[in-house]
């Protein structure tokens, strides 16, 4: 899966280049619901070509509420909470 996003590049009066981008949420489905009232637009593998493209045709049809089956949901460590702690152990479940 990957989550849907816009990227741009702005130049300013003054020549210098501004990149950048965001995530497009959508409302929270059954399993991110107890957690936020919306989440990232998941975009699924089949649809990464209609979504790249950049052509609006086929979008709205992308634009969907990933179904909660396919996600889980389970208690990880406070560490996600900094940047700086990039490894495995901050998807480690714990009790």
């Amino acid at each position: 899966m990957g989550f849907a996003g816009l990227w741009d590049i702005w130049v300013n009066p003054a020549g210098e280049r501004i990149e950048s981008c965001t995530i497009i949420t959508t409302a929270a489905n059954e399993v991110i619901q107890p957690l936020h009232d919306r989440m990232p637009l998941i975009i699924t593998p089949d649809d990464y070509g209609v979504w790249l493209t950049g052509n609006v045709d086929g979008v709205s049809e992308v634009m969907r509420i990933f179904p909660s089956v396919q996600l889980e949901a389970y208690p990880v460590s406070t560490r996600v909470n900094k940047p700086e702690n990039d490894d495995p152990s901050c998807i480690v479940r714990v009790a």
